[in-house]
């Protein structure tokens, strides 16, 4: 198939027989023009969000990007005691590890929760002690209806944050 050359767009717009609908305004070819050219504020754009450090270590994975963003995930199993009792629940409370590297200010945090053997506890994180911190996500605690010992779990964690 052969490109459109700037000839067939005269000629296409000279024809009575083609409905206007078809023809190529000038609008239309300042948007081409705007397309390949590029616009110089949205490149500056785009360039300042490119990546420019991704990497891992043994707390988990990292993309840093020029306009300061940062982002670290790490999956961890935990093994915690459900047994301290909260008013009608009873509570466990475990410590995550470090992130794979240090924000400058806090992070936002997301956590997902995987266990076997179906519903197993809620989780949530205490706000009193064990705070998130710009190298930590902070402690998790988990709560069920029941007493029990050791129950496994594999925690999710993605922050995001500045790294400069």
């Amino acid at each position: 198939m052969a490109l459109i050359t700037y000839a067939d767009k005269s000629a296409l717009n000279e024809n009575a027989e083609v409905a206007n609908n078809v023809k190529v305004t000038a609008d239309d070819m300042n948007e081409i023009k705007e397309v390949v050219n590029g616009n110089a504020n949205e490149l500056d754009d785009v360039s300042t969000n490119k990546i420019v450090e991704v990497g891992s270590n043994d707390n988990g994975t990292w993309r840093k990007y020029a306009n300061g963003d940062m982002e670290c995930w790490f999956r961890q199993e935990v093994d915690v005691s459900i047994n301290s009792q909260w008013g009608g629940l009873y509570v466990g409370t475990t410590s995550l590890h470090n992130y794979p590297q240090t924000f400058i200010d806090l992070p936002v945090v997301l956590l997902d929760i995987e266990t076997e053997g179906g519903w197993q506890a809620l989780a949530g994180r205490p706000s009193a002690n064990g705070k998130t911190t710009t190298s930590n996500p902070g402690d998790i605690s988990f709560f069920r209806g029941t007493s029990c010992g050791l129950v496994s779990f594999t925690v999710n964690v993605y922050a995001k944050g500045k790294w400069e």
